[in-house]
Formats: C-alpha cells, sequence, structure tokens
C-alpha cells in the first residue's frame, strides 16, 4: 500500500517544489516553485495491486515539476492562453509539453522512461484517440490528435512504441486530406520541439494558426515551397516527413513513408496521398482549413491535463474505505490541563539528557577563523604576520544535534479511562507532550507538537515557539472522541518530510485502538521508505486485543511494540524505543 499524500511530497521534493492541497482543484498545476495537487488525488491509502496509479501520478508530477515549473516562461503561456480559442490552447499545450518534455529528459535521463510509461498507460483509455475512429471526428479533432501522436512519436524518446500504430494511421489520414498543411506543420512541430524558450512556442503557434487562415483562403503562395528544415528534400517523397535539423539529435521517426503505403490500405479514411510538393492547393485542403478553423471545439491536448483526468478518474473508483478524510478542525479548543503540566514534571526528571544524548549525531562543519567570506576579520589580521594557519579555512567533525521531532499524542476518549490502579492514559500522555516538548525547546531542537482524536490539531509548527503556544487559551481541542491515527500520522508526515536534518523523528503515544491499522502500516513503509523513523509508545498491556494488530504490523519492519501501563515507566520506554531506532 502506499499513501498518495507522501509519495506525491516525495516526488515534489525530487524537484525542490512546494506541495498545496487544494480540495476544490480538478487537476494539478505548477509554478517555479509551488505544485498544487487536487485533494481527491491525495487524500487516499493506495491498496496493493493498483501500480498504475503510482505511475500516472510519478508521470504527472514529472511532467509538471521536472518540465513545466522548470522550462515554461508562465508570463508568456498565461498570455497566450488568455485570448486564444480552444484550438489555439490545444496546438499551445501540444508544443509547449514537447519543447519542456525534451528538456526534462535531458536533465533528468529517467523522465524519458516514466512519460513513455505514462503515455503507455495513457493509449488504452483513449485519450490520444482511437484508430476506429480516424475520419469521424470532427476536422479540428482529427488534426490536433494527428500532432499530438505524430508530434510525440516522431520526436520524444520512448514514445514511439506505444503511439506507433495510432500515429500511422492519423498520418495516412491527414495525408490524404490536407498533405500541403501537414507538410508545413510538421516542419513547425519540429520547431517548436527544439525551440529555446516559451515566447518562441508562442510564434510558432501563431505560425501554425497564421497557416490554416492562408490555406483556408487560398493564400498560399509563400508557403508552397518546400520548408526550409527540410532543405534537401525530394518533390514528392513521403520520407519529407522524417527529415530533422542539423544537430537536434531526436529519435528517429517511428513512421517510414514505406510503412505507410502498406497502412493507407487498412487505415480508416484512406484516401490516395497527394505529393506534398505539388504547388497547387486543391479545394478539398481549403475546405478541410476552413473547417478546422470554423469548428474549434476540441478537447484539450496538454498532457498534464490527461494524466491528470486518468488520474483522478482511477482514485475516484478506489474502494470507500481506502479514503483518508479527515474532519474539519472544530472550533471549540481548551487550554493545556493542568494536569498535563503536573505531570510533565515526573517525567521530565526521568527524561534529561538520555534523550538528547540520542539525538546527537555526527555533522561535517566548515570553521572559520580568519575568514568571513572572503574578508579578513579585522581583530585577527595580527597573526598574517607571523603566518598563522588558523588564519585560513579548516575542516573538522563536530558532535551536534542535527535532528528535528514531531510529537503526536493520543488524546481520544478511550484514553480518559482511568486503570484500577488509578493511572489515566491521557493525562500520562499529554505530561509526555509537555516534558517532551521543553526538553526540546531547552536544547534549541527543531520539533512540532500535535494531539488527535477523530481529527488532528496542531499545536505547535516547526519555526513556532513553545513558550508562546502553549500559553495560549485554547491550544487543544476538546478530549474524547474516537482514534483516527492514520490522517494524524498523514499530517505530521507531510510536515517532515521536508526537513533538512540528518535524523527526522516522530514519536506517537497512543493506546493502540485505531481501527485504520492498513492505512497506518502504509504510512509506517512510506516513512521508512523516506528515511523517517516513527518510535510507537503504546499505554496498555501486553493481553490487551488493541496491542495484537499492532504488534503484527509491526513485525513487518523487524520490530516489537514498546508498552507501558504505569507512569514510573513510560519515561523509560520512551527512551528505549527512540534507542532501538538508532
Amino acid at each position: 500500500m502506499r499513501n498518495l499524500m507522501l509519495l506525491a511530497r516525495m516526488l515534489a521534493n525530487r524537484h525542490n517544489l512546494e506541495v498545496e492541497v487544494n480540495p476544490k482543484a480538478d487537476n494539478a498545476s505548477t509554478t517555479r516553485k509551488k505544485l498544487t495537487l487536487p485533494g481527491i488525488w491525495v487524500d487516499a491509502v493506495l491498496p496493493t495491486g493498483y501500480p498504475q496509479i503510482t505511475e500516472l501520478l510519478e508521470g504527472v508530477i514529472d511532467h509538471l515539476a521536472a518540465g513545466h515549473a522548470r522550462h515554461t516562461d508562465f508570463d508568456a503561456y498565461d498570455a497566450c492562453m488568455a485570448h486564444a480559442g480552444p484550438l489555439k490552447s490545444s496546438i499551445l499545450g501540444i508544443f509547449e509539453d514537447l519543447r519542456v518534455e525534451r528538456l526534462a529528459a535531458e536533465v533528468y535521463p529517467g523522465i524519458a522512461r516514466n512519460l513513455a510509461r505514462t503515455v503507455e498507460l495513457l493509449v488504452p483509455m483513449g485519450f490520444f484517440g482511437q484508430i476506429r475512429d480516424i475520419g469521424h471526428a470532427r476536422p479540428a479533432q482529427g488534426l490536433v490528435e494527428a500532432m499530438l501522436c505524430v508530434g510525440r512519436a516522431t520526436l520524444l524518446r520512448g514514445q514511439d512504441a506505444p503511439l506507433r500504430d495510432l500515429a500511422r494511421a492519423y498520418e495516412v489520414w491527414i495525408r490524404a486530406q490536407c498533405p500541403t498543411l501537414w507538410l508545413h506543420m510538421m516542419d513547425i512541430i519540429r520547431r517548436a520541439w527544439s525551440a529555446s524558450s516559451t515566447g518562441e512556442v508562442v510564434t510558432l503557434v501563431d505560425e501554425a494558426m497564421q497557416l490554416l487562415g492562408d490555406l483556408a483562403t487560398g493564400d498560399t503562395i509563400a508557403r508552397d515551397a518546400t520548408p526550409s528544415s527540410c532543405p534537401d528534400s525530394s518533390s514528392g517523397g513521403a520520407d519529407d516527413t522524417d527529415c530533422k535539423r542539423d544537430g537536434q539529435g531526436g529519435p528517429a521517426s517511428a513512421i517510414r513513408g514505406e510503412e505507410d503505403a502498406a497502412a493507407a490500405t487498412e487505415a480508416p479514411g484512406e484516401a490516395a496521398t497527394q505529393s506534398p510538393s505539388d504547388v497547387a492547393v486543391t479545394t478539398q485542403e481549403q475546405r478541410f482549413a476552413l473547417s478546422v478553423l470554423v469548428q474549434q471545439d476540441v478537447r484539450q491536448a496538454d498532457m498534464g491535463d490527461m494524466v491528470g483526468e486518468a488520474l483522478g478518474g482511477a482514485v475516484s473508483a478506489l474502494p470507500a474505505d481506502t479514503r483518508m478524510a479527515t474532519k474539519a478542525a472544530g472550533t471549540r479548543k481548551l487550554p493545556l490541563p493542568p494536569t498535563w503540566i503536573a505531570t510533565a514534571g515526573r517525567i521530565r526528571g526521568r527524561l534529561g539528557r538520555d534523550f538528547e544524548a540520542l539525538l546527537e549525531s555526527r555533522k561535517d562543519a566548515n570553521r572559520h577563523v580568519g575568514f568571513v567570506g572572503r574578508r579578513l576579520q579585522s581583530n585577527r589580521i595580527h597573526r598574517l604576520v607571523v603566518l598563522d594557519g588558523r588564519v585560513f579555512r579548516r575542516r573538522r567533525v563536530e558532535d551536534e544535534i542535527n535532528a528535528c521531532v514531531s510529537l503526536l499524542i493520543d488524546v481520544s476518549g478511550s484514553m480518559g479511562v482511568k486503570s484500577p490502579a488509578g493511572f489515566v492514559p491521557l493525562e500520562a500522555a499529554g505530561g509526555t507532550l509537555v516534558a517532551l516538548a521543553e526538553l526540546l525547546e531547552l536544547h534549541e531542537i527543531p520539533f512540532a507538537a500535535a494531539v488527535f482524536n477523530a481529527r488532528v490539531c496542531t499545536i505547535k509548527q516547526f519555526g513556532e515557539s513553545w513558550k508562546r503556544v502553549s500559553h495560549c487559551a485554547q491550544s487543544i481541542p476538546v478530549l474524547g472522541g474516537t482514534t483516527a491515527l492514520a490522517p494524524a500520522l498523514q499530517s505530521v508526515l507531510t510536515g517532515i518530510a521536508d526537513r533538512d536534518e540528518a535524523r527526522r523523528l516522530v514519536v506517537v503515544v497512543l493506546d493502540g485502538r485505531t481501527p485504520d491499522m492498513e492505512q497506518v502500516a502504509a504510512l509506517y513503509s512510506d516513512a521508512q521508505e523516506m528515511g523517517i523513523e516513527i518510535a510507537t509508545v503504546l499505554i496498555a498491556k501486553t493481553g490487551d486485543r488493541y496491542v495484537a494488530p499492532y504488534a503484527e504490523m509491526l513485525r513487518k519492519f523487524g520490530r516489537q511494540p514498546s508498552l507501558t501501563d504505569s507512569m514510573d515507566t513510560l519515561a523509560k520506554t520512551i527512551i528505549d524505543e527512540v534507542r532501538s531506532l538508532i
């Protein structure tokens, strides 16, 4: 199982992008710094047996983050889209996608493989059209799909195989309908693929639209010659579509003239192809171009939109029990209970230096003795006279605390039940939260703190002061209610995943009475993959029925549950659990 929110976070971190979840969004979008994802994509834990959803998510994030976020000029792109009709918008999407995916694959070679797999998944879903429908759709839709399929199959590495049959059929059809238009349009597509900027792509989109307009009105005198990108092409050769600029280094076309001749006998909408070098433009071509311009209601051909639509449908079809819907935070909150603060004093003394020692890690540190940047410190210039070596930069290894911690405490109704011995788990857990927070603040260790029942409530975020938030009149939600560990743990892991510290630790204290163990197990697995350690302490006895599911889950990670049912042993249990992880 995989948690889609954490998977999205890991993929976005690969490209140094912040992730924002928008519950109202229908599709993903990106800027240079932020990746926005629809809430429906990431509120589920993916069961075993759904690898295609993971691959689609990886594909759309690679396309947006490695492609558009790095290489698209959003000002130029948005300015064009603001005044473009459906046809022009689709052509812009096709052209810019070709360019950014080429550039992304140059930076990250694995991107080409990921996107080729994404296309392979989209083809059976009909996002690139169907062979049986070629020639039956409106001309504008047919032209857009031909540009999409042939352009990708010809120019993007790895995408020729899944698109080969469609691309052949589309090219046979479009050559029969409008050979002059297609010859010049393929030249423009290649120039868009090799373009150096989004602004250049926008200019090429305008050129494509002008080409359609000229052909529709018969004003084609300036365009009748063979395009300059194919200076050596021979008249009438079907292989003219395979020519490339020198130095482009693009993949060889999967669409050869000889193969087209064979495919023409089988493809829908077959017609005798015209030589692209013919000067005369037929009435049929003029009618085709005019129809394209008049009937512009085409489906958008942007790769991100297509993958997003497929992913949204796939996630929506998941079983209802995979959803991790978190209830909205309530408006009624309480201050920290006095019993927590009193209990914290007892626990803090037992934690002491032991907890700090467990978080220490070795860290390389640059020590500057005489220099600050490139300038000498004025109070140490005298050392230059004797050539004191301390004016130079030296590297040494120091023992420092290079860790961050997230505290997550259960405050559900079951935690408030007093044992026959007078032990109240809620008071022990709350006291633990306060004690750990004070120690972490004392040693200047970055930490966050949250409590949960049916919903999660963040008391302190990274960067905030515990002293300030702990004195707030309203710090925690009303105690009681059910236990929902999965959404709370997802929230905590999402917050700590972006941290740069060498050690990232989550301390969870609960009584184990949570019903969503499959989702919890998926989150533990994702945390392990991200290098985040989870120290879990159950306030329970060995024979309690809620312990067995945890024991079974932790056993998959080679661990045993840490149990305590006494205030006197809680601090030691936490220390032992953390020590076992290090």
